[in-house]
């Protein structure tokens, strides 16, 4: 897969530390069936020469679609067709512009972005699509902390996200030009297998992060079908809070009632859609076992909820 920053769609992060060949130690290329040849260590220099992109067998990478994005355009695009062009701003698409300029300030004012100490890790956007990959488990676990803030931000805001994370070979050219079975496989839990608002990640993923003493218990939780996913609401539950994570940030107060009363909406809006309707009752489900404790404190917004 391949997403170019010379894209208009695509807004660039500052990236002093990005994965290219000279950060990270090479490793003899094989070059697999996905660009249909075969090729050990003995064609290193053709396998080079075949398309200037450096292999990588070690690299977690995170697929992040929004969910509704074409379909709000396309609305808007509707209505305006049948309004008066000064009254065209009046017709707003959801507010995905504040949810990828929070992703950007995020991601720029992070610490693991902004260390000189790992270099290996690039964050980027394409149209609706955002991602993210690195050779280190604890930086994927604080991408991931600082995606749980951003994921409430979105839902807040009645945008929903869902996407994969995997473990597996990425092939770099420039830190935007990529591709390798980590985000095949990624792309395929997002677009295949995922049918909640929710990121699903793979078995050895999973592992390298709950084994880490900075991972959170409840912070990574079954599906039910034998496979993983972020917590949804992991910012609330689980003990941590964004000034550890990024800098010159402060946490916006996202009240559990309004994430709740948008649930509830989307859950009566899609009531006789068999496609819609079960990912809203998944997310209610996982908000309510959330908030059952009595004492629930929501650490990221310095509150208590009552219901």
């Amino acid at each position: 897969m391949k997403s170019n920053d010379s894209t208009k769609d695509v807004k660039k992060f500052n990236n002093p530390n990005a994965l290219l060949p000279t950060n990270m130690q090479n490793v003899t290329p094989t070059i697999h069936d996905d660009i249909g040849q075969s090729q050990g260590s003995g064609n290193t220099a053709d396998a080079e020469k075949y398309n200037n992109y450096t292999f990588y067998g070690d690299v977690f990478f995170a697929f992040i679609d929004v969910l509704g994005f074409k379909k709000a355009f396309e609305e808007k695009a509707i209505i305006s067709s049948y309004i008066e062009s000064e009254k065209e701003t009046s017709v707003q698409a959801p507010a995905y512009d504040k949810v990828f300029e929070l992703f950007f300030d995020l991601i720029n004012n992070s610490n693991f972005y902004n260390s000189s100490k790992a270099r290996d890790r690039y964050a980027g956007q394409t149209s609706d699509t955002i991602y993210f990959y690195t050779r280190h488990p604890n930086i994927l676990l604080d991408f991931l902390k600082i995606f749980s803030y951003l994921n409430l931000f979105a839902m807040s805001l009645g945008i929903f996200f869902r996407g994969g994370v995997s473990h597996g070979s990425l092939y770099v050219n420039q830190p935007h030009q990529f591709y390798g079975d980590s985000v095949i496989n990624a792309y395929q839990f997002e677009s295949d297998i995922a049918k909640n608002p929710i990121l699903l990640i793979d078995d050895f993923t999973t592992k390298e992060i709950t084994k880490l003493k900075e991972c959170p218990s409840n912070f990574i939780i079954g599906t039910g079908n034998k496979r993983n996913c972020l917590n949804p609401f992991a910012f609330w539950s689980c003990n941590y809070k964004l000034g550890s994570l990024v800098q010159n940030i402060e946490a916006i107060d996202i009240r559990p009632e309004r994430i709740e009363r948008i649930l509830n909406e989307k859950k009566t809006k899609h009531e006789y859609d068999a496609r819609n309707y079960d990912k809203y009752i998944f997310l209610i489900n996982e908000f309510e076992r959330i908030m059952k404790n009595k004492s629930d404190k929501i650490v990221g917004g310095n509150y208590d909820y009552q219901k």
